[in-house]
């Protein structure tokens, strides 16, 4: 991929590589040998390469059948907050600084 090979010569020597479990590939999840060293349970990104589980699986993709049902039910979970909207206008700090919000608990420690 072009743009990756840009991004890799320009970066050089100054990036530092993610765990592998920050793109962990559906591919080395069925795989014993990876499989072993990096359970599913201890993913925090999981790649789907080539077929997207939001798209009907093809026959090469049967094998891949529970990594997709995980990403169903982590996208059943999710969907309700995705829709949220804050009222923005209730954050306001002030109505001279029309940019500027006050969202008490926002970040959590």
């Amino acid at each position: 991929f072009a743009e990756q090979d840009f991004l890799n010569r320009y970066f050089r020597g100054r990036v530092r590589a993610l765990p592998a479990s920050f793109n962990a590939l559906q591919h080395a999840l069925k795989n014993e040998r990876h499989a072993a060293h990096l359970p599913v349970e201890h993913c925090v990104v999981l790649h789907f390469v080539m077929g997207k589980p939001w798209e009907k699986a093809t026959k090469l993709e049967e094998d891949f059948q529970d990594l997709r049902a995980l990403w169903c039910k982590a996208r059943a979970a999710c969907l309700p907050l995705a829709f949220l909207r804050p009222q923005w206008s209730r954050l306001l700090v002030h109505a001279s600084l029309p940019s500027l919000w006050f969202a008490s608990g926002f970040l959590a420690a």
